[in-house]
């Protein structure tokens, strides 16, 4: 078993994070040097608007993991966010791992985020989070099981430049199953389906 404590939450260039312009790869807003994206907020029990960091970290080891969904690319030293909560370190990840997935669906144009039983659109959190706005939080439904995604394949693709994101959820950044300290990443181009959560 890998040592969670040690991790950072590392992507590529090709990472894809889903952020307020919809599904980008990394290298569309690395020089920006952070962007507003979304990470799962187990205290909130749904996604929350948050800023990102991108700190350059390096050379290091590249991932492949495959799920159900479609691929992501990450740094090998890190962890997944699995369908329980609790991290995952990649190297503890095989065929068959069950990992939370977010899920985005298209309702009459807007973007919903399908969480804790309600459906909200991501302007309504990100205006709540981040801007001042009101959100109803009653909304709400804590769920005690997470939809998931399943890994299919998990490949190691060499070496190259790392990038940590740092997240500004008011969460403990404590690799535990109630840390918001997680970023949310999308598998392709495309705006609605699911993606899954990096610590």
């Amino acid at each position: 078993m890998a040592d969670l404590t040690a991790m950072k939450c590392y992507a590529t260039l090709n990472t894809r994070v889903y952020c307020d312009m919809g599904s980008v790869f990394l290298k569309i807003v690395v020089n920006n040097k952070e962007f507003t994206g979304f990470a799962y907020n187990p205290t909130l029990g749904r996604l929350e608007g948050v800023t990102v960091k991108i700190i350059p970290a390096g050379e290091g080891d590249l991932v492949r993991v495959t799920t159900n969904s479609g691929p992501y690319e990450v740094g090998k030293s890190q962890a997944f966010r699995g369908q329980d909560g609790n991290p995952i370190a990649v190297e503890d990840i095989k065929p068959g791992t069950s990992l939370q997935s977010g899920i985005l669906e298209n309702n009459n144009g807007f973007i919903f985020s399908k969480t804790g039983g309600a459906m909200v659109t991501l302007m309504e959190i990100l205006e709540a989070d981040l801007f001042g706005g009101i959100f109803n939080e009653s909304r709400i439904k804590h769920e005690t099981e997470h939809p998931a995604q399943i890994v299919t394949k998990v490949e190691e693709i060499g070496k190259g430049p790392l990038y940590e994101l740092q997240v500004s959820s008011k969460t403990k950044d404590d690799m535990t199953n109630m840390s918001g300290h997680n970023v949310f990443l999308w598998p392709d181009g495309t705006s609605f389906g699911a993606g899954v959560f990096i610590y």
